[in-house]
């Protein structure tokens, strides 16, 4: 299905935007913004922002300063999902939510070019749609049959993956696996999906198998848009990195990918063992710098992380003791559970992440690029060292944080760490990308330079 937003009152009026995959949407006078309304004086800088997966949409307001509106509404709005026909009102600008009709045969759009300014859209002298189609239904669990309240109708076309909360628990608790393995035991449960730990039969071998079941709804358009960029990702191969050697669709909506095993904590599980209060400088310092090892490598294989952070950075010892670092899941969890616009709706899954988002990552969702990489890179290294976030988000949102605000000073944080060691985790976290290190094995070699 796809979506338009189309702008009908205001300076702008008569610019559409064509969505049919997942994307992120900001609106506001600055010119970075997805779209910026420099000429109508009423918007704040970063006004508001649509999380998109057509046809779900998302708004939240980001504590403008003269509000975010709904229809004919008098009060402002925080966060709201939004259904075909709406129209949000901010200043003198009115935006119209369009559905438009499915087709599973037709072939999806182009991405924006390079300097196209914000998400991947088309413009069009016709600002309408035709009529949603009447072979919709409403979403139900594909296990259980129960009605989905968060989600708006779908074509039958599409075939549809949606999962209840009862229905994922019990799904992640009796687990389908790829053929050849046994299960051993559960190793982890997050927000994402559950790893077990299992044994390839064919060799013994002990393996990691994560199973991810979907969010929200998913057609199998975007399921197999999915498997078909991860396949890419599967290939990288480097001691730095956890090799994924299997990934598939085992059952309807549900994905199982079998990794190398790493015996060993993440660098999340170490700080939290510290307390929260930070690692010792030089083995925060060690883990990063190995970890930017397989970033590199993924770069020069033209592979962007897009999930960057403590969790998916493995720590185990080699034979002598010393640390072996291995960087993991490269945004294929994440990319495939967080598919239809859930960030709002559950649990406030996107609280926590869009901590490590570069700016350029919050205003382009999906022309994510190296630089994002070394800004999460950033974000983790300053919290192995300090136990802190770098940018404070106690009384404001934390999009609007990562847009605006400039970050605290890691020596504020520890003044007894090494000015070196500070100077490397800040100039990581630039806001502009041409203000960070240029490659990741740049930020390696400052911070081994600064372990001298």
């Amino acid at each position: 299905m796809k979506l338009r937003i189309v702008v009908t009152e205001g300076p702008d009026t008569g610019r559409v935007f064509v969505f049919e995959r997942r994307d992120r949407f900001v609106v506001g006078r600055s010119p970075e913004a997805s779209l910026s309304v420099s000429r109508d004086p009423y918007f704040s800088r970063h006004h508001f922002l649509l999380e998109i997966d057509p046809p779900n949409v998302l708004l939240r307001d980001l504590k403008s300063a003269n509000g975010t509106f709904l229809n004919e509404a008098t009060e402002r709005v925080g966060d709201a999902p939004l259904r075909d026909g709406d129209v949000i009102r901010a200043g003198k600008t009115r935006i119209r939510l369009e559905h438009g009709a499915s087709d599973p045969d037709e072939q999806a759009e182009p991405d924006a070019p390079e300097n196209a300014p914000g998400p991947a859209f088309r413009k069009s002298d016709d600002a309408r749609l035709p009529p949603t189609s009447n072979d919709t239904e409403e979403v139900r669990c594909t296990r259980c049959g129960s009605r989905a309240k968060r989600e708006q109708p779908r074509a039958r076309a599409e075939r549809v993956a949606y999962f209840c909360d009862a229905c994922r628990v019990s799904l992640l608790d009796q687990p389908v696996l790829l053929l050849g393995y046994r299960l051993v035991r559960e190793l982890g449960r997050g927000s994402m999906g559950v790893v077990y730990l299992a044994v390839e039969e064919a060799t013994g071998t002990q393996r990691a198998l994560k199973i991810v079941l979907p969010h929200a709804a998913q057609s199998e358009k975007a399921r197999q848009l999915f498997l078909q960029e991860a396949s890419e990702q599967v290939k990288l191969s480097h001691p730095r990195i956890v090799q994924v050697l299997a990934l598939r669709e085992v059952k309807l909506g549900m994905v199982c990918m079998a990794m190398e095993y790493v015996d060993g904590p993440s660098a999340e599980q170490l700080l939290a063992r510290e307390g929260g209060s930070g690692l010792e400088p030089r083995l925060a310092a060690t883990i990063i710098a190995q970890a930017l090892e397989g970033l590199g490598f993924a770069h020069q294989a033209a592979v962007v992380h897009r999930d960057v952070k403590e969790a998916n950075i493995l720590v185990a010892r080699d034979a002598s003791g010393e640390v072996d670092v291995k960087l993991s899941d490269f945004g294929l969890a994440k990319s495939f559970a967080t598919s239809g616009a859930s960030g709002f709706t559950h649990g406030g899954a996107m609280g926590g992440t869009v901590l490590y988002m570069a700016p350029e990552q919050i205003l382009n969702f999906r022309d994510v690029r190296p630089a994002a990489d070394i800004y999460s890179m950033g974000v983790a290294f300053y919290r192995l060292l300090s136990g802190e976030y770098p940018i404070d988000v106690s009384t404001r949102d934390p999009f609007l944080a990562v847009l605006e605000d400039p970050i605290v000073p890691l020596r504020r944080r520890k003044p007894a760490l090494p000015q070196e060691l500070a100077a490397v985790a800040e100039r990581a976290l630039g806001k502009r990308p041409q203000d960070r290190f240029a490659t990741a094995e740049d930020m390696r070699s400052a911070i081994l330079a600064a372990l001298r």
